[in-house]
């Protein structure tokens, strides 16, 4: 990781590929969600075979300091939308553009796939990720709650 924060003007924002993955999930756990560096490969690598979803990574002099998914969500309730499913950046570069810089990128991509919108999900503890989104221009619809039924094999 960066020790130096960055500005968003000396960022490059890129696709991710498989050696990015360490660096991805270094950046996972720091919102608490561990995976090992073998497990992200193969994450990374199943999502760059979907045209309709990809990761973001912000680049700075050659270390990836935030990354982003995004994916074409396609409901019969709306019309197609993108969905923020992650956007982590590191916590010595919070604050300094970096976050915007990817999220403008996915709002690219997203209207680029013919999207009519982006919808995103955070944890209600995330105020200042709330904040954050809020000042991107993103409005609060609605509350929920989230349930996972996990496959035993």
């Amino acid at each position: 990781m960066s020790e130096e924060p960055v500005t968003a003007a000396r960022i490059i924002v890129r696709e991710a590929g498989p050696a990015d993955a360490d660096a991805i999930a270094g950046l996972s756990a720091q919102l608490g969600y561990p995976a090992s560096t073998g497990d992200m490969e193969k994450r990374i690598a199943d999502i760059a075979e979907d045209d309709d979803c990809i990761v973001l990574v912000a680049d700075s002099n050659g270390s990836v300091i935030a990354w982003l998914l995004v994916h074409v969500c396609r409901l019969v309730t709306s019309d197609r939308l993108a969905q923020i499913a992650g956007l982590v950046v590191d916590e010595s570069n919070r604050g300094r553009g970096v976050g915007a810089l990817l999220m403008r990128k996915a709002e690219e991509w997203a209207r680029g796939k013919g999207c009519r919108g982006v919808i995103l999900r955070s944890r209600s503890t995330r105020k200042d990720a709330h904040a954050f989104y809020r000042k991107l221009g993103y409005s609060d619809i609605k509350t929920q709650d989230v349930f996972l039924k996990v496959f035993r094999a």
